[in-house]
């Protein structure tokens, strides 16, 4: 399975975090004095766009760690498309608990709806010819003159209570989201001669889970997305869009 180009961790909450919103000044100084080597990497971020009562956004010099928040989300970012090297999970991980946590320091934040764990990755094609290459090999209509923009998108629910029968809109669930695209239709990344392959897997919680477990449940979370991209690997190789190594 090749290394994922994109990680990013996001938090939604259970309803609109107008106080934490309100607080986005607050939390950008509390990030920009944290980023003294201890607590933060000391350049961790180096440009600010901050739209009072709408959302912070927070950017490296090399584009490669984002952080946004509004009154509904918390979403970190490692984007390394075009890099030398690929995303780390730990690395994200740890950041994400340093900014987590001050986040925390400034307001109440609000019950927790949804956490995700969200990965990008792209297997080169020769001959930029991904989209027939998908057409072939992920479809049984074959090869046909002129194919281009190709993307399949499809979800998987499942509750964590397997024993429960009920519609998972009542429980807590369990959310995977596969998609397999030609890259020229990436939205950030436009680029000929890959396939890209996101997943993301999302936890549910019914009723809604306390912001204080919200770094416990990250990790879990990694745990049941690394199991679902095992189980990705296995379906791209059956495909023949990637080998065994």
């Amino acid at each position: 399975m090749p290394r994922p180009e994109k990680i990013s961790i996001g938090v939604l909450f259970g309803r609109p975090n107008f106080i934490l919103q309100e607080s986005l000044g607050e939390i950008s100084e509390l990030i920009i004095d944290s980023m003294d080597g201890k607590i933060l990497d000391l350049e961790l971020f180096t440009e600010f766009e901050m739209r009072p009562s709408t959302h912070l956004r927070l950017r490296s010099a090399d584009s490669i760690k984002y952080l946004h928040i509004d009154a509904s989300n918390v979403i970190y970012t490692r984007d390394h498309y075009d890099k030398a090297h690929t995303a780390d999970w730990n690395e994200l991980k740890s950041e994400f608990v340093s900014i987590w946590n001050l986040i925390k320091k400034t307001k109440k934040i609000n019950e927790v709806r949804r956490i995700g764990v969200v990965a990008e990755y792209k297997i080169s094609c020769p001959n930029n010819d991904q989209s027939s290459v998908l057409m072939d090999k992920v479809t049984k209509l074959g090869i046909q003159d002129g194919n281009k923009k190709f993307q399949l998108a499809y979800e998987t629910h499942y509750p964590l209570d397997k024993t429960d029968t009920s519609s998972t809109e009542n429980q807590e669930f369990i959310n995977v989201i596969h998609q397999i695209y030609d890259g020229l239709i990436d939205g950030h990344h436009s680029e000929d001669g890959y396939i890209h392959v996101l997943l993301d897997v999302q936890h549910y919680y019914a009723p809604v889970s306390q912001s204080s477990k919200v770094i416990d449940e990250v990790t879990k979370l990694y745990k049941v997305f690394s199991e679902h991209e095992s189980e990705l690997k296995e379906q791209l190789k059956k495909l023949g869009l990637i080998n065994d190594e």
